[in-house]
């Protein structure tokens, strides 16, 4: 099964080229703006975040901050234009493991994602749909 990429960009040309371009190798769901992103969380678990952070509703800072209160881990890259040191400060305060400055190269993009991933999931765990065997920790999610 294909690891899930949920998508929060409210530029339709480039949350359109972003799925494009990751449906290939990944299960990619993507939102315009902060509610309609929360809600895909509410349905099921995602393996990676790529959140903008200028957004409608909810930011992506304040959204990836909440979701991180509230005990969701899951990897999460800022894909923005706000490029400044303190911004970029701010989106890993609120959580982030990666921060890409717009604009950026889909390719380097890929890599990041591949290598988070590979980072972030356990050794020995199994994953469909919404749950998550790992076979290490003796654990079901």
């Amino acid at each position: 099964m294909k690891p899930g990429i949920l998508i929060l960009e409210d530029d339709t040309a480039l949350r359109e080229t972003l799925c494009l371009e990751l449906s290939d190798r990944y299960e990619v769901d993507s939102a315009a703006d902060g509610r309609l992103f929360l809600e895909h969380t509410f349905r099921r678990r995602y393996d990676l975040y790529l959140l903008d952070i200028n957004v409608p509703h909810i930011d992506g800072l304040t959204l990836l901050d909440e979701l991180r209160v509230s005990g969701d881990d899951t990897p999460a890259i800022f894909l923005s234009s706000r490029g400044q040191e303190m911004e970029r400060m701010e989106g890993f305060h609120a959580g982030c493991d990666d921060y890409l400055v717009k604009p950026f190269s889909i390719g380097e993009l890929k890599l990041r994602i591949r290598a988070l991933l590979r980072r972030s999931r356990p050794q020995g765990a199994i994953r469909k749909d919404d749950i998550l065997l790992d076979l290490q920790r003796n654990l079901l999610e």
